[in-house]
């Protein structure tokens, strides 16, 4: 239920969690100000993961929390705007842009290569996903 897409310029994601059966809604993409090597990441998975994950890499909490172990999929922005990936082994892999990632990341990178923007191609992958 996560679409995370990356133009070169912008990462964008949906803001739908599920928690078993109950939506929500939240952020999963977090500005990085106190990381000096990423500017930005955004994380698909499970919503009650998320947050922890994504407070220890923006330098928010120090203790690295269990779920970084196991967690969905990170995608990471560099100061120079490139794009990482970031899962199993938590080993950042450098991918291609424009990339989208989670159960909506097709449709994404299909509207990114028609043209639409990340944030664009998110709101179209919505409504499909």
């Amino acid at each position: 239920m996560t679409t995370l897409a990356f133009d070169g310029k912008t990462l964008a994601a949906d803001t739908l969690y599920t928690f078993g059966t109950t939506p929500g809604y939240g952020t999963k993409v977090w500005a990085t100000p106190k990381n000096k090597r990423w500017k930005a990441i955004g994380i698909a998975g499970l919503g009650y993961h998320v947050r922890p994950v994504a407070d220890y890499i923006r330098g928010v909490t120090k203790t690295k929390p269990k779920q970084f172990e196991t967690e969905g999929s990170i995608l990471l922005v560099d100061r120079h705007n490139k794009l990482w990936m970031m899962n199993g082994q938590q080993v950042p892999l450098e991918t291609p842009i424009p990339f989208a990632i989670g159960s909506g990341g097709d449709y994404a990178l299909g509207a990114m290569a028609a043209g639409k923007t990340a944030a664009e191609a998110v709101a179209i992958a919505a409504t499909l996903d």
